[in-house]
């Protein structure tokens, strides 16, 4: 599979727009997402990344469990220029989309489709694009999950994100899950030798999230502190419990201001307060791997 034709790049489909996916005017290549119609493998002619995101719709509703709809739009744009204006369609402000535009390689956009880089993913490996594309999917099944992600700790709504992809790279057979891993705790643990990583209790809400960006610290440094995080819940707690935590910040359960959600979830959720859970993490990832 060629770099350009892992995103449907050919000069013959630019203009073509699936009819369901408005948002896809202006995309190089639009495509809708079916979990129903993966194959069983991967073809070596593939020009385009149709199959493989059908192949991890599938990975995702069948072995994780987790819910889809039954078609998710999908749209590739070839320029960052391209990419900002069609987050601006969707409602995305000027500033935020050209933020956006600079930083993202996809992104679900209003947890009903998703919206690509085409340009950036066509240098990445399969293993790279497969993680991309289930985070992002992961982000519109935690939709179905009633999650408001303004609620729920912004570490839990990314962490578990990262988790999907790296699961469905795992399944797929295109990068061991362990391997994964164990690539990412040595990195949070070299990173911690040069410079604190901020506490996951900074990385609840958005400003905070914001704010550790502002503050130097890397994308990798933080999707890796929140996906290990994750992966040592479901290690210790199993994935339902992750799941009932989710759910708990269901948009039918409306907050007050004086409301804080996160201890009073964590401990519908979890055995461990989470302020304990916070340090004890702490203290895993200050350990050499």
């Amino acid at each position: 599979m060629t770099p350009r034709g892992a995103v449907g790049l050919a000069l013959g489909i630019a203009s073509i727009v699936v009819a369901s996916c408005g948002a896809a005017l202006g995309a190089d290549w639009a495509f809708e997402i079916r979990a129903a119609d993966a194959p069983a493998r991967l073809a070596a002619d593939a020009v385009d990344d149709g199959a493989l995101l059908n192949m991890i719709a599938r990975s995702i509703t069948d072995e994780l469990k987790l819910r889809l709809p039954v078609v998710v739009p999908y749209a590739a744009y070839g320029s960052e220029q391209a990419f900002v204006e069609a987050l601006i369609a969707q409602g995305r402000p000027a500033e935020l989309a050209r933020q956006l535009g600079r930083s993202s390689l996809a992104l679900a956009v209003g947890r009903t489709r998703i919206l690509a880089r085409g340009d950036l993913l066509s240098s990445k490996s399969l293993a790279e694009r497969a993680v991309v594309y289930a985070h992002e999917l992961a982000h519109v099944a935690q939709g179905r999950f009633g999650v408001d992600e303004d609620h729920a700790p912004m570490w839990m709504w990314e962490g578990h994100s990262e988790w999907v992809g790296y699961r469905v790279a795992g399944l797929l057979g295109l990068k061991s899950y362990a391997e994964a891993r164990r690539e990412i705790r040595r990195s949070a643990w070299v990173t911690t030798q040069q410079a604190p990583l901020p506490p996951l209790s900074l990385l609840d809400t958005r400003e905070g999230w914001r704010s550790a960006r502002e503050r130097g610290t890397t994308a990798t440094a933080m999707y890796g502190q929140a996906f290990l995080a994750i992966d040592w819940l479901i290690e210790r707690y199993g994935e339902d419990s992750l799941r009932n935590y989710l759910r708990s910040y269901s948009r039918s359960r409306p907050l007050t201001a004086a409301d804080d959600p996160v201890p009073r979830n964590w401990r519908m959720a979890f055995p461990i307060a989470y302020d304990d859970f916070v340090l004890e993490f702490r203290r895993y990832l200050s350990v050499t791997p």
